[in-house]
């Protein structure tokens, strides 16, 4: 199939081979009026307008064929961009409901070992604080949400490393 900007092109030009038909057509006729008035014979000039009026029936059906597939081309094409968008979208979707999973747990585990560990409320309190006054700009939220809990975990294992194996895995995944 053709692509859109090559049917385009092809229909404009029976666009204008139908707007130069039309012309033809009011000149032969405005002939044949003219050569009424003055007596003259329009055999001629009435087979010339059959063919014109023909041709330009052609022209006219062409065109339109022309427009169909244009259209048809120009459809196939916004289809294939809204398939390509939707599959973009749904891979983001998907993306960030892992994202949210991984945060999910990630949060409840510090939150476990806050529990488990009371001394350390103050200081993931106070890391939680500092995130909460500064957000990076371009950074996707969930995105921003997971470093902001890593920070908080490294801030964990800064005071208690044996706290280490207990987040590696979650620490591991790529974000």
């Amino acid at each position: 199939m053709e692509g859109s900007a090559e049917l385009h092109a092809k229909f404009d030009w029976a666009q204008a081979q139908v707007e130069r038909g039309v012309g033809h057509i009011a000149r032969q006729k405005a002939l044949i009026t003219h050569r009424l008035d003055r007596g003259e014979p329009v055999t001629r000039s009435r087979e010339l307008l059959s063919t014109f009026e023909e041709t330009q029936r052609l022209h006219v059906a062409h065109r339109d064929l022309l427009r169909r597939e244009l259209l048809g081309s120009l459809l196939a094409e916004k289809e294939s961009k809204l398939h390509r968008l939707s599959t973009s979208l749904l891979h983001r979707h998907r993306v960030d409901d892992e994202l949210r999973r991984k945060n999910a747990r990630l949060r409840e585990q510090i939150s476990d070992v806050v529990k488990e560990n009371q001394e350390l409320r103050d200081l993931v309190d106070e890391v939680a604080l500092k995130q909460g006054l500064c957000t990076r700009v371009g950074v996707p939220f969930l995105k921003q949400v997971q470093d902001d809990l890593r920070e908080r975990v490294l801030a964990l294992v800064a005071v208690k490393p044996e706290l280490l194996d207990q987040f590696k895995s979650l620490l591991s995944q790529p974000g």
